[in-house]
């Protein structure tokens, strides 16, 4: 089955869904005034998201009743995990489980680029009927489509891809394929350079009804002044955060 509930587009009376990562409370707070529909709570964007911490977990699903799907992603690099990583990953789960996260972000490759299929079982097992949605890890995947299927058969609610490409738009005529073969067992969702200018374009072109966007913009914070103290070069004295301004962009192209 598809992904529902969606948003019900007033002016079309067409079925779309847009997905916001945030990192923050304060996002989620931004992500929902402009418009969207559910929340990927992680960390560290700037090396493709990793688990955010249990404290921003709870402090955002106070901050709002829109669904949060929370990453769970023990460091940055590959999908390749050792014993003590996947135990984290585990662990983590449960905790989140637990404080009422509505689902959960994983990718776990073995290394072959194969799914690592004993793993996500776990993982859909300890999720409790909770949603299992597969990352990007699906952009490396050595064959698509039969790892759709297998996914299908594991349970997951949902994959987060680009259609191989290093953008959505890019990949769009794959994401169509991609689309088609799930024949609605499970829901394709477009992330990866979605912006206002796009997005609307990037359905109509892959017949997908959600699209995934990160939205963000760059604050400079004067407190730190002009020191670096080399923990990640050049962004000492920056913080990202969720632009009200590209959500709300976003949902009115959608809308249109």
């Amino acid at each position: 089955m598809t992904d529902v509930p969606l948003t019900l587009n007033r002016a079309t009376h067409v079925a779309t869904l847009l997905e916001i990562t945030v990192t923050s409370p304060a996002d989620a707070r931004r992500a929902v005034n402009a418009g969207a529909d559910r929340l990927e709570l992680c960390a560290a964007l700037d090396c493709g998201g990793l688990t955010p911490s249990l404290g921003a977990f709870l402090e955002t699903r106070r901050a709002t009743a829109l669904p949060i799907v929370v990453l769970l992603r023990p460091r940055p690099g590959g999908f390749v995990y050792s014993e003590e990583e996947f135990a984290v990953m585990r662990r983590d789960l449960d905790l989140f489980r637990a404080h009422g996260a509505d689902g959960f972000v994983v990718g776990l490759l073995d290394q072959h680029n194969q799914l690592d299929e004993d793993r996500l079982r776990l993982l859909v097992k300890s999720a409790h009927g909770k949603d299992l949605i597969f990352s990007r890890a699906f952009d490396l995947a050595a064959e698509p489509f039969h790892a759709l299927d297998r996914l299908v058969d594991l349970g997951f609610r949902r994959i987060l891809t680009s259609g191989q490409q290093p953008t959505a738009p890019q990949g769009a005529t794959f994401l169509r394929r991609l689309h088609e073969h799930a024949r609605g067992r499970i829901g394709i969702l477009p992330g990866g350079g979605v912006r206002p200018d796009n997005a609307a374009e990037l359905l109509r072109a892959t017949g997908c009804n959600q699209v995934h966007a990160s939205a963000r913009r760059r604050r400079v914070d004067d407190s730190a002044g002009r020191q670096e103290f080399g923990f990640c070069p050049g962004a000492e004295g920056c913080i990202e955060e969720t632009d009200e301004g590209l959500v709300r962009a976003l949902r009115e192209a959608l809308d249109r």
